[in-house]
């Protein structure tokens, strides 16, 4: 099992919102997967990510710290758009 893993998952669950029920079944997957005792498989270590706005690379212990998925996307949205205009319909 890859360090920190479920204390990561945890974490994910709860900044989500969301049950470990609601997430798995909006993965396609048995809620029995987020146990302690299992790791997810690729594709549904993905779903979960989707689901959850969780960075996959954060989550396996790859970097230090979580990035929120949204804030980067509003970020990225900003650097299009550094003044804030609307754009023309």
């Amino acid at each position: 099992m890859i360090r920190g893993y479920n204390e990561r998952l945890e974490k994910a669950i709860a900044r989500s919102g969301l049950t470990k029920s609601e997430i798995a079944r909006r993965c396609g997957f048995n809620r029995k997967a987020l146990s302690k005792k299992t790791t997810l498989s690729t594709i549904n270590l993905a779903k979960f990510c989707v689901i959850t706005k969780t960075d996959a690379n954060w989550l396996l212990g790859l970097k230090r710290e979580e990035k929120n998925i949204e804030k980067e996307r509003e970020y990225m949205e900003n650097i299009k758009n550094p003044l804030g205009r609307k754009e023309n319909a």
